[in-house]
């Protein structure tokens, strides 16, 4: 078994062949129970770095939601005094009920605008596991390789 390191990840890759002259020297039984071994641990090294992997996507993607929905909230609050100002305003020129109407309308247009958007935003985020998927696709390509 070997271990290497990439970035902040640690990895270990099981080596089929070792020392040429130990895999002769070991019985069938004996690499059987190895084979078995090391398939095992693959599995679990896999799973663990499927599971680190899955929880750092759905981490990014919540913080993503809070930031969102914490902006949503003070802007709102923010829209609704401007709302109140600019209603204010056009009344002056034409009648409340026709100011409040216009006024509306902008916003609800802009409202649905800005939830597109940000809908849009959060679907571009890829939560698939893709380095699981990569290295569990290499894991069976080895595997297939050693039996050959």
């Amino acid at each position: 078994m070997e271990v290497y390191t990439r970035g902040n990840e640690t990895r270990e890759t099981i080596t089929s062949t070792g020392d040429g002259a130990a895999m002769h020297d070991r019985s069938l039984p004996q690499l059987l129970r190895d084979l078995s071994n090391d398939s095992m641990t693959l599995i679990r090294k896999e799973a663990q770095l499927f599971r680190a992997e899955t929880e750092q996507k759905i981490t990014t993607a919540q913080r993503q939601g809070i930031v969102l929905g914490a902006g949503g909230m003070i802007a709102y609050l923010g829209l609704l005094s401007l709302t109140a100002a600019l209603v204010l305003a056009l009344a002056l020129v034409m009648p409340a009920w026709l100011a409040a109407l216009l006024v509306g309308f902008v916003l609800i247009a802009a409202g649905v605008t800005a939830m597109v958007m940000g809908k849009n935003r959060l679907q571009s985020e890829q939560l698939a596991p893709k380095e699981s998927i990569r290295s569990v696709k290499n894991d069976v390509r080895m595997v297939r390789e050693a039996v050959r």
